[in-house]
């Protein structure tokens, strides 16, 4: 069950998640509460209302997060 019903509000905040986690020069308070919480997938999973679509994310976390997204819409 997907906590933003808005697809498109789901994709901008799973962009801006990947580019948090990628880009962080180092771990944020938030980031060592979440790994510490939950898997990257799950809370991916959450996000996106689906456990496949976050599976492609979590899987194409080291490419350009626009172009997984895209690639990942588009399947």
């Amino acid at each position: 069950m997907a906590l933003l019903p808005d697809a498109l509000t789901r994709q901008q905040i799973t962009l801006y998640y990947l580019w948090l986690l990628e880009r962080a020069p180092e771990p944020s308070a938030i980031q060592s509460y979440l790994t510490a919480r939950v898997s990257r997938t799950a809370l991916l999973e959450t996000i996106v209302g689906s456990e496949e679509f976050a599976q492609r994310l979590e899987r194409g976390r080291n490419r350009d997060p626009w172009a997984v997204l895209g690639r990942a819409m588009r399947a």
